[in-house]
């Protein structure tokens, strides 16, 4: 199954990242992404897409002063990480779209960001180092 999810008017520019959540089911899986807004910082904040109706599920409490150019989802799909351009990563819950932590965690852009198997630990990598 192949799914195309169209820009909504200037809601977002570029999708720099994307992951799924780990559900099985097709029915129930979301898609998550991250974006780089040129028109609205408020803009720059993870998105979620209901892949049956195609559209916009949720968008998320907190936004990137940038670009979001990581998102993972944990192994049980319970949390989500999203890592940014303005060196921040923000972990939240993925369930509610809440914001549990968010801390500076480079000094210049974060890159990607890997999550361990078990869920309980994640890496990252950015402009100045791993």
């Amino acid at each position: 199954c192949i799914h195309t999810l169209r820009k909504q008017g200037n809601q977002f520019s570029q999708v720099l990242s994307i992951a799924l959540s780990p559900d099985t089911n097709i029915d129930n899986q979301i898609l998550v992404c991250g974006t780089n807004s040129q028109h609205h910082a408020k803009l720059n904040a993870p998105r979620n897409w209901d892949l049956q109706e195609g559209k916009q599920a949720r968008f998320f409490e907190w936004s990137h002063k940038g670009e979001i150019n990581c998102v993972v989802i944990s192994p049980d799909g319970q949390r989500m990480i999203s890592a940014g351009s303005d060196g921040y990563i923000a972990v939240w819950d993925f369930g509610t779209g809440k914001l549990l932590k968010k801390f500076k965690a480079h000094s210049y852009s974060v890159y990607t960001v890997v999550i361990n198997p078990d869920g309980q630990s994640f890496a990252s990598a950015g402009a100045d180092d791993i």
